[in-house]
This record gives structure tokens, sequence and C-alpha cells, in this order.
């Protein structure tokens, strides 16, 4: 972020318009809010509350690097006034901004200087919970579901004795998370419904407004729980248009967005949003999250018979880290190419660790074997869709377990089982 010298003489006019400026804030003019901050920032010290406020002006406008910027001089403003608290949650949310962005190294240097000022200055405070949240995302990604809820209901336990709302429902949302992982599915998708409904009804920082939607609405659609999912988008949705100069979000909401609309069979309203979605995160300093709409506008392409730009899409979204799987071997199936198709989607099963992944492959999967005669390998991947449908109990899951059961006694010649399917 540049910044241009001033004299730095504080003073009512400069607090005046930082109060105008949160009031902006709070009505959603983000882009307002951040340029009169910006104004007073030229010539006034900023206090390290000023300055948390820029940077969440900043994040909402989609100004990331700004962002971390600017939370950046709020912790040292917190260090150089004594409050080590205040640096310690600074800290937090700069770490995680960068682990997103996948600058491991700053982003966990930043988490093990939170850590380091709750130890040494903390004691029982709102802030050892907040340490703790990373802790259970590493033991979501290894897998060990026992674990992470445990972290996070001591997380949820801190935020709900200090009255932090804002831990609290993140740590809540992580609860149902590591339970919906367990297949324990009615018991997490009631925790993510009440964090949910802190959402909607505006209890937290916008900030975690927006990442508990996304996570939610991201683990409805791994589980295929679409009922949900189609639910908390359209609150999504109207939380996003409420608030036209926000920019951190939208691109997400709209990959969410289309992803319905396909369902729906609404796709050329899913491929406008599949493409503003493209545009909007490869505007700005969220490039590296854009592949998942570059695979949304593959897969509504491929579905209109767009096959050679279906592939530079795919194509587009592999380069940014994300499979573009199962969409690209249903393609080279639909082109013919089903020994292609056919070594893609085992390339894919055999890489794919976790429940999420598999169950997005395994419909393709199905497809793909009964295509090429291979109904001893369909009926082994229908039985292991049958048996995550009875484990998650997820809506669309189980309608794609029914397909492929009937998908394979037709290709058995049973057509009265393929009827009870």
């Amino acid at each position: 972020m540049t910044r241009t010298p001033g004299n730095k003489a504080g003073g009512n006019q400069a607090a005046e318009t930082v109060e105008v400026a949160g009031e902006l804030a709070r009505s959603g003019a983000w882009d307002a809010a951040y340029r009169r901050l910006a104004a007073v920032d030229d010539v006034a010290t900023l206090d390290g509350d000023a300055l948390e406020a820029f940077a969440t002006c900043a994040y909402m406008c989609g100004r990331e690097d700004d962002f971390v910027d600017l939370l950046s001089r709020a912790f040292d403003a917190f260090s150089a006034a004594d409050a080590p608290m205040r640096a310690a949650r600074t800290a937090f949310w700069i770490g995680l901004t960068l682990m997103f962005r996948g600058e491991m190294g700053r982003g966990g240097g930043w988490l093990s200087r939170c850590e380091r000022l709750v130890d040494d200055h903390g004691g029982a405070c709102a802030e050892s919970g907040y340490v703790l949240l990373p802790q259970v995302e590493g033991a979501l990604s290894a897998g060990d579901t026992a674990a992470a809820e445990r972290l996070a209901s001591q997380a949820l336990e801190i935020g709900e004795r200090h009255g932090d709302n804002d831990l609290a429902e993140l740590a809540r949302h992580l609860v149902g998370r590591a339970r919906i992982a367990a297949g324990a599915m009615n018991e997490g998708l009631a925790c993510l419904d009440e964090t949910m409904l802190a959402a909607t009804e505006r209890r937290l920082a916008p900030i975690v407004t927006g990442l508990v939607y996304c996570s939610v609405i991201a683990v409805c659609q791994q589980y295929q729980i679409f009922r949900r999912a189609r639910e908390w988008t359209l609150a999504l949705s109207d939380w996003c248009d409420a608030q036209p100069e926000m920019v951190a979000f939208t691109g997400r909401c709209m990959i969410h967005r289309s992803e319905i609309l396909i369902l729906e069979g609404r796709w050329r309203e899913a491929a406008d949003e599949a493409g503003s979605a493209c545009r909007r995160l490869t505007s700005g300093a969220s490039g590296h999250r854009a592949g998942p709409a570059y695979y949304q506008e593959g897969e509504i392409l491929r579905l209109n018979g767009r096959f050679d730009e279906a592939d530079e899409r795919y194509r587009a979204a592999s380069r940014l880290g994300f499979d573009p799987q199962p969409g690209l071997a249903l393609m080279r199936l639909s082109q013919g190419e089903l020994t292609s198709a056919g070594a893609a989607i085992r390339r894919s099963l055999a890489a794919a660790g976790d429940v999420p992944a598999r169950l997005r492959l395994l419909p393709a999967a199905v497809e793909i074997a009964l295509a090429a005669g291979d109904t001893e390998a369909a009926e082994e991947y229908c039985g292991e869709l049958a048996e995550f449908v009875q484990r998650y109990a997820s809506d669309a899951a189980e309608a794609a377990s029914a397909e492929a059961r009937g998908d394979l006694h037709l290709a058995r010649g049973d057509a009265g089982d393929a009827l009870k399917d």
C-alpha cells in the first residue's frame, strides 16, 4: 500500500472523519469508507483501533495486500501501546489470511507470534481460543476428526465464556465440520445451522460473517447437501447484494450461485455467474482463488458441447491448483476418447484421499466404467458410493447413488431392478 507522507498532525477533524468512515462501513459503503480513512491516514497518525477499521474496509473492498499491511501497522501500534492481546489478535488475522493465500512461511510466523503473545501475556483470555483454530484446521486436514472436534469444542467454550461471538461461531462451525467428517451428519448440520443463524442475524463481524458463509456452503457442496447449500447460498447472495461496494466473498458467492443454477437447469444464468466470478477473482489480489470459477465455466461449456473452450477453462483451473475432474474426464468420454477418460478418472480417484473428493468423482467413474463395458469396476464404484450415502445421508449423493445403481442394472439387462432404483 502506497502512503503519501503527511504532517501527521491529528485533531478533531481527523477524528470526525474516522467516525464518518465508521458510519459508511456500517452501512456497507466499504469503498467510500476506505477512501475516507486513506485521506485521514495521509495527514494524521491513526491508532490501533482506527487501523483495524481501515484494514477491515480494505479487506471488504478486495484490497487484501492493504489489509495485511494495515494490520501489520495495527500490530505495531498495539505493541507500542502495551496492548499485547490486541496485538495477538491482529497477528492471528494476518497469519490466517496469509495461510489462506498459500504463504505458509509468513502465515505460520504470524500465527506463532500470536501464540507466543498469548502464552506470555494472555492467561485465560479469548485470544487463547483463537490460537486453537488453526490447530483444528490442521487436525481436519490430517483426518483426525476426534482431535478436531475436541480442540474446536475447547475454542467454543472459551468464546462463550468470554462473550466473543466471532470466536464462538467460528469454533461452532468447526465442531460441525468435524462431526460431519466423522459421519455424524445430523449433529454436524445442527452446529452449522446455528452458526449460520448468527451470520444471517448480523451478530458477527463482517469478515467473520463472510468466512462463515463461504465455509459452511463449501461443506454442504463437498458432501452434496444441496438443499442446505441452496438455502445458504441464497442468504449469502442477499448479504452480498445489500453491499454493492463489497468485493471480498462476492467471487465465491457467484461460483456457488452458478452451481445452484446448473442444478436448476438455468444454464445461461449459470454461465453469466461463472463468467462474472472469473472476472471478479482475476481482477485483484485473489487470482489464486479463481480455479473453481474456471472449472465452473468449463462445466457449463462442456454441457453445451463447446469442448475446445471447456478444455481451455479446465486447463486454467488446473494451473491454479484446482483438479479439473470429473468434468474433463466426462468431456473426453463425450468426445469418444474412452481410454483417456478412464485413465483420467482412475488417476484422480487414486489421488483422492478424503470423502468429499471421492463423492465428487464416483458418479462419473460409474458412467465411464459402464461406457467401457467394465461392469465389475462400475459395481465396485457403486458399492463405495452407497457406503458413503449410508454414512453421510446427503440428498444429492443419495440421488447420484440411485442413478448409478439404475445404470448398472440396465447395463446388465435388469430393467426391472433399474426401475426400482
